[in-house]
C-alpha cells in the first residue's frame, strides 16, 4: 500500500500513467469545521428561500460530522 501524500511514481502503475498523473496538483482535503458547515447551510437556506434560526443552523452543523458540502447540503435537502 502506498503511504499517504506519495507522488504518482511510487503507485507502480503505468508511465503513461504516473507521467499525467505527476503533472497535476495534488492536495489533502480536512473535514470541513462546523463553522464552515453552517456558513454553507445558511446560504443554501437563504438561496432556496428556508428561513432556520440560528439554533437550528447550529443543531444542522453539528449533525454533519464526517462529510462535505454534499453530506452538509443533504441535512438541508432533508428538512
Amino acid at each position: 500500500a502506498a503511504e499517504f501524500g506519495a507522488g504518482p511514481a511510487t503507485l507502480r502503475l503505468p508511465h503513461r500513467l504516473t507521467s499525467r498523473l505527476s503533472a497535476g496538483l495534488v492536495v489533502q482535503l480536512n473535514p470541513l469545521s462546523t463553522a464552515s458547515r453552517r456558513a454553507i447551510l445558511a446560504d443554501a437556506a437563504t438561496a432556496k428561500g428556508v428561513r432556520l434560526t440560528g439554533e437550528a443552523l447550529d443543531w444542522l452543523a453539528e449533525q454533519s460530522t464526517g462529510g462535505g458540502v454534499r453530506a452538509t447540503l443533504g441535512l438541508l435537502q432533508n428538512l
